[in-house]
């Protein structure tokens, strides 16, 4: 305990106004208080209430917002919280939650990243492009609204209640998110606290992987090959376009139906498509549930890389296998 005091770093300060250095520079005064504290919290599977409360900071999405929609809401809770939170989760959840994760599942988890993301998809496409029958990959890049605000709490239960985890842990992750308070506060104006009964909160230790939990039962695999890439709340389809004119974009009804039955929403004309062509197919592809194409040269992001709208592959080869420094690389050659 004494240990974890003692290495907070800096960080935004919570509702209750103590900042890290309290906790940090007077470890030896505040450890065996807060370690009866934590020891309780788990043993009940109770969280104290005072801790259950976070400060919604509006941050700009935009250079000028206009409007309410131009802000996102980060929620700071206690630093101290924070600190309990990331002990927990270490100690006594995340080797069985990364255990059960998805293998398409990119985000706050231990060795994942948008590079790994981005690069298990490549290695889809042109899988699916070096098949002569293959005419194009069509990847559709699908768009939660609020996906972290708007969790149900009663279906998050009934999938965390799922994994192998200590019944108690399950609990105190439910009491977690159980009544929890929050209210706005910007340029010196404090909102009034209001309760919130859904979503992971955002911006605490815990949301992430609470969110990671939720989303879990959300795959798809097509022909033996993975067709659903996540990270975080950002999921990308991925299906080929055959030229016997077998279809499976199916799979976007698929999603939308997940979405349906999970109480998430997910907008379609705010999701985008970008079609990877073989070189000479020119036919032109219908979208699917008015999900708009990008439009020519224009660019969209995927977990952060950039893509521009058409990549026309003049050939789905591989042209070798080199090693450099221990690491190997895959190239391609197109046009």
């Amino acid at each position: 305990m004494w240990n974890c005091l003692q290495h907070l770093k800096k960080n935004a300060v919570g509702p209750d106004l103590i900042p890290f250095w309290i906790w940090r520079d007077h470890a030896e005064i505040f450890t065996s208080v807060i370690h009866k504290i934590w020891n309780v919290s788990l043993k009940t599977g109770k969280w104290p209430f005072s801790w259950k409360r976070a400060h919604v900071i509006p941050l700009p999405k935009v250079d000028i917002p206009k409007g309410k929609q131009g802000f996102r809401g980060i929620k700071i809770t206690p630093v101290i919280v924070r600190a309990f939170e990331k002990s927990v989760y270490n100690t006594h959840a995340r080797d069985i939650v990364e255990q059960h994760l998805s293998s398409t599942q990119f985000a706050y988890k231990t060795g994942g990243s948008c590079t790994d993301a981005f690069l298990s998809m490549q290695h889809i496409i042109y899988s699916y492009l070096d098949e002569q029958d293959c005419k194009a990959v069509r990847v559709f890049a699908m768009d939660f609204s609020k996906a972290f605000d708007c969790v149900n709490h009663e279906l998050l239960s009934s999938k965390l209640r799922q994994l192998p985890l200590n019944p108690l842990i399950v609990n105190w992750y439910l009491s977690f998110l159980e009544k929890r308070q929050q209210r706005v506060v910007y340029n010196g104006f404090k909102g009034q606290w209001r309760e919130v009964n859904m979503g992971t909160t955002q911006g605490s230790v815990s949301g992430p992987y609470l969110f990671n939990v939720f989303i879990n039962d959300l795959e798809f695999n097509l022909e033996g090959r993975p067709a659903l890439f996540k990270y975080a709340d950002d999921s990308t389809i991925i299906v080929p376009f055959w030229g016997n004119g077998q279809r499976r974009t199916d799979l976007v009804d698929q999603f939308l139906s997940w979405s349906s039955r999970n109480r998430m929403t997910c907008n379609p004309t705010k999701c985008k498509e970008i079609i990877f062509r073989q070189k000479g197919f020119n036919q032109g592809i219908t979208p699917v549930r008015d999900i708009p194409q990008c439009a020519e040269l224009s660019i969209l992001e995927f977990f952060g890389p950039v893509f521009e709208k058409e990549v026309y592959v003049q050939e789905c080869r591989y042209q070798g296998f080199s090693r450099e420094g221990g690491q190997g690389t895959l190239q391609k050659k197109i046009e």
